[in-house]
């Protein structure tokens, strides 16, 4: 076995993203189950501001 072997595992990580009113862009929350972010999305959307408010799907890779 090598000193400088590395093995990479990719995950997925869903992030929650808010547009406002003035057209910028925030991330207000990073997940690792796609049912929670949804379920933040859901909270903030009920909260009756008029931002938009959606899920954006990444993968990060982790060597292990």
């Amino acid at each position: 076995m090598k000193c400088d072997s590395t093995e990479t595992t990719e995950y997925p990580c869903f992030q929650v993203w808010r547009l406002d009113d003035n057209g910028n862009e925030f991330l207000v929350g990073t997940f690792d189950d796609r049912n929670l972010a949804e379920a933040s999305v859901s909270d903030y959307a009920a909260g009756g501001h008029k931002q938009v408010y959606w899920i954006k799907e990444i993968t990060l890779s982790k060597v292990i």
